[in-house]
């Protein structure tokens, strides 16, 4: 019998809060390290030999993490937002909150299907460039594998609602809007991963901060010369992604850009790297905001 290779273009991946059933939310998915690593661990005691005892051996911990990289449409936002920010989506709108929900994610690998309960959005990062999709990339802490038959994956409908590019970002800045070659919006929930106790899996994977940076490539022109400058008081600003049908603008409480100046590496136009820092403005404006319309 002839043993057929896995081939990745054949994998499934899909989201739900509970359980992976016909009726989940099916992703489109450009790649996946999410997976179980066990460590063992061996005897160091004296055996007068230098050898180790198969006898002497256990498995210490079950790390269970990995990445998946998306171009997501709506649909798979949608779903998405509340286990990034952390707020529930009410009106079209979702906030940031200290509370983190766990989800559950399936994926079928071909020679097995695998099911990842206890998830957690450790980080999230928009991220695109010039005349590319937008991208989203999730590093995912979870609790545990569970390890299915082939052909067991649920048949689930995937979504027809399309993805995003670059030119459909707009930056507003210090109430003016910007140009921009690249951008990165990173959601950093900064996760205990390390609280397993008295047991080989994480009993618990709690968010302990949050950090919310937007990341920039700006021409170096007069017009954003005023970036390189901010005051550290800073200032609102959004993030707007629009197809011109759906609409999501991140609004930013107020943003705090440490000075960096831009440097000559060449003949080639001089950009402005920015590293903006997001805060709350104590005034009820969060440090990040999504509504949709």
């Amino acid at each position: 019998m002839t043993d057929i290779p896995a081939q990745g273009a054949l994998a499934q991946m899909a989201f739900d809060a509970t359980a992976i059933t016909a009726s989940s939310t099916a992703v489109e998915f450009i790649s996946t390290t999410l997976k179980r690593r066990d460590t063992h661990i061996y005897s160091r005691g004296i055996r007068g030999t230098r050898s180790r005892s198969k006898s002497r051996a256990r498995i210490a911990r079950t790390e269970v993490s990995g990445q998946i990289v998306m171009e997501p449409s709506p649909s798979e936002i949608d779903f998405l937002l509340p286990y990034i920010l952390g707020g529930t989506t009410s009106m079209g709108s979702t906030d940031v909150a200290d509370a983190l929900p766990e989800f559950v994610i399936g994926i079928d690998k071909i020679t097995k299907v695998y099911t990842y309960a206890g998830c957690r959005v450790a980080r999230a990062v928009f991220s695109a460039q010039s005349g590319q999709a937008i991208q989203l990339t999730l590093d995912i802490e979870a609790e545990t594998e569970t390890e299915g038959a082939a052909g067991s994956f649920p048949s689930i409908t995937l979504p027809t609602d399309n993805f995003f590019v670059m030119s459909d970002a707009t930056l507003t800045l210090l109430a003016t809007a910007r140009k921009f070659g690249s951008f990165s919006l990173t959601i950093d929930n900064m996760l205990d991963t390390d609280r397993y106790l008295n047991s080989t899996t994480r009993t618990e994977i709690a968010p302990q901060d949050r950090q919310v940076r937007l990341e920039l490539n700006a021409p170096f022109t007069s017009d954003n010369a005023d970036l390189y400058a901010a005051a550290i008081a800073g200032a609102a600003g959004t993030l707007a992604i629009s197809d011109g049908t759906t609409t999501y603008t991140m609004s930013f409480g107020n943003t705090k850009i440490p000075a960096e100046g831009a440097d000559v590496g060449g003949k080639s136009e001089l950009m402005l790297p920015l590293a903006v820092d997001l805060f709350n403005d104590d005034a009820g404006n969060s440090e990040l905001k999504i509504v949709k319309s």
